[in-house]
């Protein structure tokens, strides 16, 4: 399978996984990861070729948020911070569902970074969702 054909597609990998593929050659993984090996990046996850059971092309998300939000969240504030700070406005957007659905585990460094989302990203949508998160919260 040529991975390099899903390259910024929107995509669904191993029938769970649905986001832009950005595509990583194997000497672009080495250089970077260590591993010599082809890839597709969603966002700040990283799907080698050997991991990859299924991928298919798909139109349009299968809900407004799903496993990669729920993964990056898990992961802390780290990776939520790369995902809010990615010029990919979908993820930021994806994010920010995620994170709305699930205010009640979001600690005080997500809505300062969500504060400074809405202060400095100029997409209407994405300013819109902070504000609409923000004022959940009381800010």
């Amino acid at each position: 399978m040529k991975l390099d054909k899903y390259d910024n597609k929107r995509v669904k990998i191993n029938n769970m996984y649905e986001g832009i593929a950005m595509h990583n050659s194997s000497d672009y993984s080495e250089h970077e990861y260590g591993r010599r090996e082809e890839a597709l990046q969603l966002g700040c996850t990283i799907f080698y070729k050997r991991d990859i059971e299924n991928i298919e092309i798909i139109d349009d998300y299968s809900s407004p948020y799903g496993k990669l939000e729920e993964e990056v969240f898990e992961e802390g504030t780290s990776l939520i911070d790369e995902i809010l700070s990615s010029e990919e406005n979908e993820y930021v957007y994806r994010m920010l569902l995620y994170i709305e659905d699930h205010l009640d585990r979001a600690d005080d460094e997500i809505i300062k970074m969500i504060e400074q989302l809405y202060k400095y990203n100029d997409n209407i949508e994405i300013k819109d969702k902070c504000h609409d998160i923000l004022e959940k919260v009381g800010k």
